[in-house]
């Protein structure tokens, strides 16, 4: 009896995809596997971009070396410098993003998770401003240091330090690392918390413009009341709550959007 070969013919799509998945498991298995042996780290970035790669399908083929790509993981520090110089402070002019980043679970005071040469740097920086700006005059602390309590004020605050770190590298004072040596703002940034990055990405994307949605249609809902009109809109049914009843009725258990 003669040995046999069999050839099965896959199609190319499917390969591909099965190479994606591939890609995504092992990078779990290398973050599951880091956690054990390293516990007190957090590798957020390898796990979101598994969970990228592992959740493919044919349908999104085409697309997941570039949806790939854009993951925090393949960032380089120009891509990361113009996501907190402009992305974040754009963001920050939509109030709901206050409401948004403070009600996340931040580990407070985030003094723990900066640089503590950054944050230093920071305040000094912050002092010198509102004394040119008050001709000279010292001002108390409170004045210029940031709140660690308030993680807005930390988002600020490394927001503030990659805009200003031409001028934060021009003082006396300098960034260390735990050697002596200077290090720039992104590196003292990646090295002591880089899971910011993509807990302020995926915070502030998408989320801020539902949030702003639901809050106009709170606001318009309210005037719609004060002014005594009939209500008109859209009843959203929500799972597991009772039936909603007609928009004129107060008793309605569902989400009324007025328009």
């Amino acid at each position: 009896m003669s040995n046999s070969l069999l050839i099965v013919y896959i199609p190319k799509e499917n390969a591909q995809l099965e190479d994606c998945v591939a890609v995504g498991l092992i990078l779990q298995q290398i973050s599951n596997e880091l956690k054990l042996r390293m516990p007190q780290l957090i590798f957020t970035l390898i796990d979101d971009l598994a969970s990228t790669l592992m959740a493919s399908d044919v349908a999104s083929l085409h697309t997941v070396k570039e949806i790939a790509l854009k993951q925090i993981f393949f960032w380089e520090p120009r891509r990361r410098r113009i996501f907190w110089i402009h992305d974040v402070p754009k963001a920050l002019e939509n109030h709901a993003a206050d409401l948004i980043i403070r009600t996340h679970g931040w580990i407070l005071p985030w003094n723990s998770r900066i640089h503590q040469g950054l944050l230093n740097e920071m305040n000094a920086y912050r002092r010198d401003e509102e004394e040119r700006k008050n001709g000279g005059v010292k001002v108390k602390p409170e004045v210029y240091k940031y709140n660690v309590h308030d993680p807005l004020q930390y988002v600020k605050c490394i927001s503030g330090a990659y805009t200003h770190a031409d001028k934060l590298k021009a003082r006396v004072g300098k960034i260390l690392d735990n050697f002596g040596f200077e290090v720039t703002v992104d590196e003292a940034v990646q090295e002591n918390d880089p899971e910011l990055f993509i807990v302020l990405y995926k915070l502030l994307r998408g989320r801020i413009l539902l949030l702003s949605m639901l809050i106009r249609m709170t606001i318009g809902l309210v005037v719609a009341r004060l002014q005594g009109r009939r209500r008109t809109g859209i009843i959203l049914r929500m799972p597991g709550a009772p039936p909603a009843l007609q928009p004129g009725d107060n008793k309605s258990y569902a989400i009324f959007f007025p328009c």
